[in-house]
């Protein structure tokens, strides 16, 4: 071989070694460019949203914010369940956002009746559109000490706290990091073990202890908790923080309460009354759901926790109406 075939062979070598740098670097490019776009179109994809709140209060607060022209429908008379909806015009048809919004009257079996009264008749009367996303908001009880007035708290899961197994079993019995432990009359350990809603069980499975919690859709979780970091300033008193929130047939009305839910889930953020319940349904429905409250009573109040509730959970329903603004705002861009 001469020595000027060695010279383009060694040419054509940094040839082709520099063409797939840059077909390299175009690839990569490309596939970030993709990534981005699939991660700010989230919002942009939804045409329906479903918003529920327990109360009528909640519900105004949320009207107050998004000055849109809502219309009452009748979902079923026979449950006397109605929605709201409006329709923010897109630049075509096809890209219009429909809003519904319903209080849901309080507790487990008012929000999942109604919630299936309201996605029924939604598809019965729209055959091309489907509900994308449900909303729950609202204002709930604190369970830390942390937590203020009006914080938000952005559900990343949900546990009913009062769906569990109860037993009395000796004390060297391993427990569940989920478990309670209490003495009773007995002088045996009362082990309270919770379950899934809707599931059963008495001991944990090969696997280890079922997981008792539902979560929320996890791209509208991460696109919530995106839109709403820098909802407070600097000088706010009020914060965002991600956490487990607990729902139970109760309201949460003391602080001795609120002391034996905290013990119950250490980690536990809030308690409210509805949103598992909302929860369990889309997860049937196999619609998806993100979930988050605003403070309305702390965790300790001097002056107790129906006298925080009654004072300031107009103050927070109008924070969870902020929350569900910037959602919108950004849903519709």
């Amino acid at each position: 071989m001469n020595i000027k075939n060695i010279y383009m062979n060694t040419y054509a070598d940094k040839l082709s070694f520099s063409s797939a740098c840059k077909l390299y670097v175009f690839l990569l490019i490309f596939l970030i460019s993709l990534l981005a776009n699939t991660t700010t179109s989230n919002a942009s994809e939804l045409k329906t949203i479903l918003i529920l709140t327990a109360m009528e209060l909640e519900e105004n607060a949320i009207i107050e914010k998004l000055h849109l022209p809502f219309k009452e429908i009748v979902a079923d008379d026979i449950l006397e369940t109605k929605y709201k909806m409006a329709i923010i015009n897109g630049s075509s048809k096809d890209k219009d956002l429909r809003i519904i919004l319903s209080h849901t009257g309080v507790g487990m079996v008012n929000a999942s009746t109604n919630l299936y009264s309201i996605i029924k008749d939604f598809n019965d009367k729209n055959q091309k559109q489907k509900i994308d996303l449900v909303i729950v908001s609202g204002v709930a009880g604190s369970l830390q000490e942390k937590l203020k007035i009006g914080d938000v708290v952005i559900a990343n899961r949900l546990i009913q706290h009062d769906s569990f197994v109860s037993s009395d079993t000796n004390v060297s019995e391993d427990t569940s990091k989920d478990c309670q432990q209490s003495q009773s009359s007995t002088k045996l350990d009362s082990i309270k073990k919770l379950m899934a809603p809707g599931e059963f069980f008495v001991a944990d499975t090969p696997d280890g202890p079922t997981d008792p919690a539902l979560y929320p859709d996890k791209q509208n979780f991460q696109l919530l908790s995106r839109i709403t970091q820098n909802m407070f300033d600097k000088e706010s008193d009020n914060q965002v923080h991600i956490g487990t929130i607990l729902t139970g047939s109760s309201f949460a009305g003391s602080s001795k309460q609120k002391m034996r839910l905290a013990k119950l889930v250490p980690n536990a953020y809030a308690v409210d009354m509805e949103v598992v319940a909302v929860a369990q349904m889309c997860k049937k429905l196999k619609i998806p759901f993100v979930a988050f409250k605003t403070i309305s009573d702390r965790y300790n109040p001097k002056s107790g926790v129906i006298t925080d509730y009654k004072t300031f959970s107009k103050k927070a329903a109008q924070n969870a109406g902020r929350v569900i603004s910037l959602f919108i705002n950004q849903a519709k861009e």
